[in-house]
């Protein structure tokens, strides 16, 4: 039990941390873009979505992913870009719901079922992403009153 709780604390702390958590969006993204590029759009699995809906889903994930190394590798801000990505994880959601009210009538039960475990996953991590972002920024504020107080000379 003792060797469990070490390793979801250590899990713990990298979900708490906004690069680490970048890099977590990255592999999602890039495991989306994969899926839906060559799995989806290429036919192997029937969705009843058009093709040319899925390839322009797989690049947006792709274009994530971008996002996501360039931001951990400090390019902009990490707290800036995960609630920047957060927003756009969001925004990619409302795309599919809409495309899948679009092509209601041609989707197939496996398209319904693929694109709803992604949005079950991908609006619990923006979430997140939101959460720890918000929190990042509150103990930078708190640090940087935290020095400005140390810098003020004493009141005589």
């Amino acid at each position: 039990m003792g060797r469990a709780s070490v390793i979801l604390g250590k899990v713990g702390y990298l979900l708490r941390n906004p690069r680490t958590l970048l890099l977590c969006d990255a592999v999602g993204a890039a495991a989306t873009a994969c899926a839906t590029w060559f799995l989806l759009a290429g036919g192997l699995l029937q969705t009843g979505i058009p093709v040319g809906f899925l390839y322009s889903m797989a690049v947006v994930a792709g274009v994530f992913v971008l996002f996501d190394v360039m931001a951990y590798r400090g390019y902009p801000d990490a707290v800036f870009a995960l609630r920047a990505i957060a927003c756009l994880n969001i925004g990619y959601c409302v795309f599919v719901m809409t495309t899948l009210l679009l092509f209601r009538g041609a989707v197939s039960p496996l398209g319904l079922g693929y694109f709803f475990i992604e949005i079950v996953i991908v609006v619990p991590l923006a979430i997140w992403e939101l959460t720890v972002a918000s929190r990042a920024a509150s103990l930078r504020r708190a640090a940087a009153e935290s020095e400005a107080k140390k810098d003020e000379p004493p009141c005589t």
